[in-house]
């Protein structure tokens, strides 16, 4: 996998963990398992073979943010969109 697109993927697992950890109540319990299944999605070998193929296309496309492209950490404007929320 292209190593910044592991960056980006793990930096998204990490929240996605990190929010789970705070879906406590019973109501919460459904979001918090399809959260789980997003992340499982995340670890397959398909999804990533796919972010393979595809993140060239995104890391040249002119009308991606310059920030998604170049930056070697996520930016706050789209790393942290989980966080905001917690």
């Amino acid at each position: 996998m292209h190593v910044r697109s592991q960056v980006y993927t793990d930096r998204a697992l990490a929240l996605l963990e990190e929010y789970c950890k705070k879906l406590k109540k019973p109501e919460e319990q459904q979001l918090k398992k399809a959260i789980k299944k997003v992340m499982g999605i995340f670890k397959s070998s398909l999804f990533q073979a796919l972010i393979v193929q595809v993140w060239p296309s995104i890391y040249l496309d002119p009308h991606v943010p310059i920030d998604w492209r170049f930056d070697s950490e996520p930016t706050r404007s789209h790393s942290n969109v989980l966080r905001d929320d917690l």
